[in-house]
């Protein structure tokens, strides 16, 4: 399962990296093409500095790094251990065709990752861990 969860670092810490770099070039385009004179008319710093709010005119510019589906990514971190890990229900390769397939033909295995393995939010000590650490390598890559 660490090996699993390495993994899974290495491939969120990408994806942070992705979206930093993508909020980058997208401050350059709101800045060319969609300036937002309204919203630049009511924040601080923008009058006053000449700038819409897109071309860094606010006296505090922040981006925001939403983390929309971590209850999900907890819960689905946890069906992995569960069904793989902890109970060998079945191969990573078994579990990757099932996913694959929409669980499609994997009807027993969804029902076990559905109602048996743990869930974010349901006071389980295991969940609040791997929520833990997934909040965790967000915080510190964002």
């Amino acid at each position: 399962f660490e090996e699993f969860f390495k993994a899974f670092e290495v491939q969120a810490k990408h994806i942070v990296g992705l979206m930093a770099a993508f909020y980058d070039e997208m401050d350059a385009f709101k800045a060319s093409y969609c300036p937002t004179p309204y919203l630049s008319s009511i924040v601080k710093g923008c009058a006053e500095n000449g700038l819409d709010i897109t071309e860094g005119g606010a006296e505090l510019n922040y981006v925001t790094m939403e983390v929309v589906t971590y209850a999900s990514t907890v819960d689905s971190i946890l069906a992995v251990k569960y069904l793989v890990f902890d109970k060998k229900l079945c191969t990573m390769d078994e579990l990757i065709k099932a996913l694959q397939n929409n669980w499609e033909g994997y009807e027993k295995l969804q029902a076990a990752a559905i109602n048996k393995a743990p869930k974010y939010g349901r006071d389980d000590d295991e969940a609040d861990e791997i929520a833990r650490r997934v909040m965790e390598l967000w915080a510190e890559e964002c």
